[in-house]
């Protein structure tokens, strides 16, 4: 009978070490080793594996009950979540620069090419909120074409290696330089109030927002569950999240698009999902809808901000479907 494997590892990146889960049924692990070389993309039993990217102040923990469940689904082969810098199990260095936007996503390139060389297939990446956005910004920085599976000890790529994007409530960067300076100090009085509060106050905070209203109505359990991952973050290297990866630093909104178009064009599946009653994000994917024609909008019902969180069995639906 078929069961779900899960390892823990390592991914280096520049003298950083950053921590990963990786889930693969027990069936595919003939064709998948991820301690070895890759096999013939080409043959008929490839399954494309995923890379999951979490949103701030969470880890690869968020994606549990997901990725157990996309790692078991046919086409889908192991399914990666990345800890970022800071976060989870992941170094959370004092050198503030080692959290800034183009290291991050640097190291998430970096992370594609060794999946991809890895497992034999190109990734596919989905990234949730702060995730979501890394990702547009590796999109944005380094463009995409068609790619091949990296060569053996290849750790680096000179374009985004993925097959498919997928993002969760993911902002597509400042409209304007008023809106970019509005973020950064924004930013700043967080990365303030973390320092001077320390986690637990924060959060109490964080919590608040209306952006996350609709994660009052998961059973206790996940919510307890989420609040003691949320407590358990370093206040510094979140801070130094807010500074160095914050949506100040990201391509405008048009320069995101722009990408996003030219990728759609050279032949890159790009999904958008967003909760029916998280309305900022919800007026983002019409956005994105009308500027993208290309993307496939995904809005699930009676949900918010956290789709893969509120309901998981439409996130999946919407993964598989990209």
């Amino acid at each position: 009978m078929d069961h779900m494997v899960v390892h823990t590892g390592v991914f280096e990146y520049q003298g950083l070490d950053l921590s990963f889960t990786r889930w693969e049924r027990q069936e595919s692990l003939a064709y998948h080793s991820w301690m070895t070389a890759g096999f013939d993309s080409n043959a008929e039993n490839a399954r494309v594996p995923l890379i999951l990217l979490h949103g701030f102040a969470q880890s690869s923990e968020t994606w549990g009950e997901i990725a157990s469940v996309l790692a078991d689904s046919q086409g889908i082969g192991a399914v990666y979540a990345l800890d970022l810098v800071g976060h989870g199990a992941s170094d959370k260095p004092k050198d503030a620069q080692l959290y800034e936007m183009p290291v991050v996503c640097d190291s998430v390139r970096d992370f594609c090419a060794w999946v991809a060389h890895r497992e034999g297939e190109v990734p596919a990446l989905v990234g949730y909120s702060m995730g979501g956005r890394i990702a547009l910004e590796c999109l944005s920085s380094f463009g995409w074409k068609p790619s091949l599976v990296p060569s053996r000890g290849l750790r680096r790529a000179s374009t985004l290696p993925i097959s498919a994007l997928i993002l969760e409530s993911a902002g597509l960067g400042p409209l304007d330089e008023a809106a970019r300076e509005a973020f950064h100090q924004r930013n700043t009085e967080w990365a303030k109030k973390l320092r001077e509060q320390g986690v637990s106050a924060f959060m109490d905070y964080w919590e608040n927002l209306s952006l996350f209203e609709t994660q009052r109505e998961l059973p206790q359990a996940k919510r307890d569950a989420l609040r003691s991952a949320r407590e358990s973050n370093d206040a510094e290297a979140l801070a130094r999240t807010f500074e160095g990866t914050g949506q100040h630093h990201q391509h405008s909104e048009l320069e995101t698009i722009s990408a996003l178009n030219a990728a759609i064009k050279s032949g890159l599946q790009v999904t958008y999902i967003c909760g029916e009653r998280d309305l900022k994000y919800a007026a983002v994917a019409e956005k994105i809808g009308r500027a993208c024609p290309g993307v496939n909008v995904s809005e699930v019902p009676a949900v918010g901000h956290s789709v893969h969180l509120e309901n998981p069995e439409a996130f999946v639906r919407a993964c598989l479907r990209a």
